[in-house]
């Protein structure tokens, strides 16, 4: 069982822009609720890992961006294509593009999720079909099928983001003066930035804030969990109870314990905490340096070029 965490997330793009700049009501925390103290270790987790993945996401990206120029060839309007470097830059940091990012996370997760089972089904049917029409299918037609789907899904997530990427509009309507041949690559450094935007300035900020949330919850969920425990205990206890009664109970109490032991687990989180603000700062250092320096070596590109007579 896993809780969404889209509301708290959009949350953070709308902040101020109520009517006197206040951030919007939200959701009460639920601690006490079994459902979501039992779900909470792996969320936790899971808000930890994405944090830790973007931050990694963005050095590796970064080291890309150097290289940059040199795959966009002569003759090509400078001017141009800083254009859209910046809009690519600008439009990470958007609320439509973050919408369109978070959406896409949601559903590959949603994919992921339970051994694939999107997908499996969808391999399953396919072999059950091309039985059912006495095709002699070879055995691979099922795995075809289902890298078809992620694959068709992941040019969708593709294409999601450069709809809402405002250098996708500047590449196709001047693809002369930048030059055809140069259309393809940099469609995909416009990506690429817009993605490292998009993590640098909102993603990984909004997932510390969400994570030191859930470190403020660990005490109440524990004493959660610990509570049900005992009620539990006294289920199985109580005079009068069914066999069925006391089987149900001490399964719930073994998914109790076990979250209790994905807690005490996750307590090395709350190290991490003070550390916060200069690992975003770091982040937000590279990924805004590595840009400024392309601009900067695509102004130096633009300067060395002839000048017409």
């Amino acid at each position: 069982m896993r809780f969404s965490l889209i509301g708290f997330a959009a949350s953070t793009l709308v902040w101020g822009c109520t009517s006197e700049g206040s951030r919007p009501a939200e959701a009460p925390s639920n601690t006490e609720d079994t459902s979501y103290a039992t779900a909470y270790p792996d969320e936790l987790a899971r808000v930890a890992g994405d944090y830790d993945s973007g931050r990694s996401k963005v050095a590796d990206k970064v080291g890309e961006i150097k290289d940059y120029p040199a795959a966009i060839k002569d003759p090509v309007d400078s001017d141009r294509w800083l254009e859209v470097v910046e809009a690519a830059e600008r439009s990470g940091k958007s609320r439509s593009y973050a919408e369109r990012a978070r959406e896409n996370r949601a559903f590959a997760r949603m994919i992921d999720e339970n051994d694939g089972d999107i997908v499996k089904h969808t391999a399953g049917a396919t072999q059950f079909v091309a039985e059912q029409k006495a095709c002699q299918s070879p055995p691979d037609v099922a795995n075809a099928a289902a890298t078809g789907l992620r694959k068709g899904i992941e040019k969708r997530f593709q294409d999601r983001r450069e709809n809402a990427n405002e250098a996708t509009y500047l590449i196709k309507s001047h693809a002369d003066a930048l030059g055809k041949n140069n259309t393809a690559a940099l469609s995909k450094q416009a990506d690429v930035i817009a993605h490292l935007s998009f993590l640098a300035e909102v993603e990984i900020p909004a997932l510390a804030a969400e994570r030191d949330r859930l470190l403020d919850e660990q005490s109440g969920v524990a004493s959660t969990i610990d509570r049900r425990i005992d009620e539990e205990k006294q289920r199985q206890a109580r005079a009068g109870a069914s066999d069925s009664e006391k089987k149900a109970s001490a399964e719930r109490q073994r998914e109790l314990e076990g979250a209790k032991q994905a807690l005490a687990a996750r307590q090395k989180l709350g190290d991490r905490r003070a550390a916060r603000e200069q690992e975003l700062a770091e982040t937000q250092k590279l990924c805004r340096q590595a840009l400024d320096d392309l601009k900067d070596a695509i102004r130096k590109r633009a300067n060395a070029a002839p000048k017409p007579h």
